[in-house]
């Protein structure tokens, strides 16, 4: 989804939103502890929701009591032991979405993984808006920054030796699949982590393939 911001390198964007792959964004430096964070809140908004990811998802029966003439008790037991699973996994995960748009997330009170979406602030990569430029001249960019060959499958785009996402940033790309519908090209976004955070899935690299990019 292209946007209203100027297309290309613009050298008078704000440096707040700079992207500093396996760094951080501006002033957010991976290893910040979240009283750090805070200090940023004129930069960042306030907290527009919170969540300790190990904390689970609370009772399971409750949440699941709606569909109740659907779900046995069997279902309930399965449910709950998975979130148990899963909770144990993510032990010291804090996430935090905040008014500019983007959701930090902490591990073990360091500042691990910063999602930025498409609408949200300008995030920008020497000079280049990387989500109003041309994707493929983004992906160029940002592989370059990070010093690894793309891969993708279609929609997203991965590395294999550096810890950055590019979630459904393909789709709506010349020669990709179209978004099916505006509220997906909206949900464009940019993962980058300091490095492996526990309770992440891992990828399946076998639908993978090279992204080509121009010389």
């Amino acid at each position: 989804m292209e946007n209203d911001r100027n297309l290309g390198a613009n050298p008078d964007l704000d440096p707040a939103w700079e992207m500093r792959p396996r760094q951080g964004i501006g002033r957010l430096e991976f290893g910040m502890s979240r009283q750090a964070v805070a200090a940023l809140a004129g930069q960042l908004g306030v907290i527009t929701y919170e969540n300790d990811l190990g904390a689970g998802m609370g009772d399971i029966a409750a949440l699941l009591q709606p569909f109740g003439q659907w779900i046995s008790d069997e279902d309930i037991a399965t449910a709950r032991a998975a979130m148990a699973e899963v909770a144990d996994m993510q032990q010291g995960l804090f996430q935090e979405h905040r008014g500019c748009g983007l959701m930090l997330t902490f591990q073990d009170d360091a500042l691990a993984e910063i999602m930025a979406p498409c609408d949200g602030p300008p995030i920008h990569l020497d000079g280049l808006d990387v989500f109003a430029a041309p994707r493929i001249d983004a992906v160029a960019a940002l592989s370059r920054a990070v010093g690894d060959a793309p891969l993708t499958d279609g929609e997203h785009v991965a590395y294999r030796h550096a810890a950055l996402w590019l979630h459904s940033f393909m789709l709506g790309a010349p020669g990709f699949a179209p978004h099916p519908d505006r509220q997906s090209a909206r949900e464009v976004n940019i993962l980058l982590r300091a490095g492996p955070m526990r309770g992440t899935a891992e990828i399946a690299w076998d639908r993978f393939r090279p992204l080509a990019l121009q010389a």
